[in-house]
């Protein structure tokens, strides 16, 4: 018996006030224990001849847009680079055609839970952590499958709430609230929360916050070009009158329809209950992956679907910066998160938080060390490209690419042997220096004795980030590299 079922099976409850589902198969009331496939290659040929038979039918198969990253429960909250959903689900899926024995899978950079929602497309049990509290939320709605079919009441109560509002109170966390709404845009948008604490319902609430969280993305006076924050230029904030009770009122709508498309795609897929709780568990919480994994149990997990950043977030893609304002609204109790975490955050904390996100008081040399043992085309690129690069771009370079492999070190150790991980992932440009991420990633997973399957390489479409900026700049290109732990015996 494995770990994770000797913790179901026990009842542990360390872990289940994270979790939105604990459940067996009710039909069987027991755990399904589906045979052991025991040659792997095998099904590393498998893989890789369903993928080169695909590519043969349809090259551009792997190339889609960004129009499908926001079909149904995706598309409740524009998030930063979302992975493309009808892409990994079919990866997903080509991975557990092969090995039908996978029956969870773990991603250990959720983000917007991408990865999540098509591993419970699949009917697999679904793990995710993420160090932005944005991410968190909105994982936890997201694959929340209860549908909102007695949903009117709420609505109404919420709305009524709302319009007979009579307090002029912010209902924000201190920040500079005046540079980034109109004063008019505050006072609706601090009605609306404390419409939303009325509220009883945790789930519920949730949503609200979510929709909420997508209107202060609207109003707000943010140019919303990028995903950096920009105040919109003064000609045009002068025009700029929008109604935040109006747009939620809108959403509320749209984005109910939106999660209830999702539930039905599980309830005909056969993965919901008669309670209408997915019948596989799922959790989302939060956690640094470069330091730990949060989830139930180690050493446990079939797969890992996921994809890192490219880059420190500052100069790459800041999903923090991109969050700050709806934080600054939403109660973070319903989050899950301490209160304090919240109070005095900065535009920048989330992303300083992350991957090389700072080089204050960092080991450089001790880092620069480790990564020269770890990984061989580092240590080419480093002696050959990065030598022409001042000190403070090197450093840059040197301590992402550290959190980046014991995130990469901390996450393959979560694998059970003959485990199969997908990592998307893309290149940067550092000072004029490409930063070959995907090598380094290869370099990193071999040196941590897993086999290399094959690499899908796609085309980025759309991206709204700058192209270039005097640090950094994003390529037109990312692989998605698909490995399998080894046992330690083999190499």
């Amino acid at each position: 018996m494995n770990d994770l079922l000797k913790f179901h099976l026990n009842g542990d409850s360390v872990q289940l006030q994270h979790m939105h589902h604990f459940h067996c198969d009710e039909d069987k009331n027991h755990f399904d224990i589906l045979p052991l496939v025991t040659d792997y290659d095998e099904i590393d040929k498998q893989i890789i001849e369903r993928i080169e038979n695909l590519t043969a039918a349809d090259n551009q198969i792997w190339n889609s847009t960004d129009g499908k990253n926001y079909q149904f429960a995706h598309g409740l909250f524009q998030y930063p680079a979302m992975m493309v959903p009808v892409v990994q689900k079919k990866i997903i899926e080509i991975i557990k055609n092969a090995a039908p024995q996978i029956d969870s899978m773990i991603d250990p950079f959720m983000g917007s839970s991408t990865s999540l929602i098509a591993g419970m497309q699949l009917g697999l049990n679904c793990y995710g952590q993420d160090i932005n509290p944005l991410a968190i939320l909105l994982s936890k709605v997201k694959t929340n499958t209860i549908p909102f079919t007695n949903f009117e009441l709420s609505k109404e109560n919420l709305l009524n709430a709302i319009t007979d509002d009579p307090s002029s109170a912010l209902e924000c966390l201190e920040f500079n609230v005046g540079k980034w709404f109109k004063h008019g845009v505050a006072l609706q948008i601090g009605k609306i929360a404390r419409g939303i604490k009325t509220e009883s319902d945790l789930s519920t609430r949730q949503f609200y916050w979510i929709v909420l969280a997508e209107t202060i993305r609207l109003t707000s006076n943010d140019r919303t070009s990028t995903f950096k924050l920009h105040i919109r230029s003064a000609e045009n904030l002068e025009s700029w009158n929008p109604s935040p009770v109006a747009i939620f009122t809108e959403l509320l709508d749209s984005s109910i329809e939106k999660l209830n498309v999702l539930y039905r795609l599980l309830k005909n897929s056969g993965y919901l209950n008669n309670d209408n709780i997915y019948i596989r568990e799922v959790f989302t919480g939060f956690g640094d992956t470069s330091k730990s994994l949060s989830f139930p149990g180690t050493n446990q997990f079939p797969l890992l679907v996921t994809s890192p950043p490219y880059g420190d977030n500052r100069t790459t893609v800041p999903y923090g910066q991109h969050s700050y304002l709806a934080l600054q609204w939403i109660d973070p109790k319903d989050i899950g998160i301490n209160v304090e975490y919240l109070q005095g955050l900065s535009m920048y904390s989330i992303d300083n938080k992350s991957l090389g996100g700072t080089l204050k008081g960092k080991p450089y040399q001790e880092f620069l060390e480790v990564l020269l043992k770890v990984s061989i085309n580092f240590r080419k690129d480093y002696t050959e490209k990065f030598a022409n690069l001042n000190s403070p771009l090197k450093n840059k370079i040197v301590v992402f690419l550290y959190d980046l492999y014991k995130s990469v070190e901390n996450a393959n150790s979560s694998l059970l042997v003959n485990g199969y991980s997908v990592w998307t992932i893309g290149n940067r440009n550092v000072g004029g220096e490409i930063v070959r991420n995907n090598a380094y990633l290869i370099d990193f997973l071999t040196y941590l004795n897993s086999k290399f399957i094959t690499t899908i390489t796609r085309e980025i479409f759309n991206k709204r980030m700058p192209k270039k900026n005097d640090r950094a700049s994003l390529m037109n290109f990312e692989d998605i590299i698909i490995f399998r732990k080894l046992d330690g015996k083999e190499r």
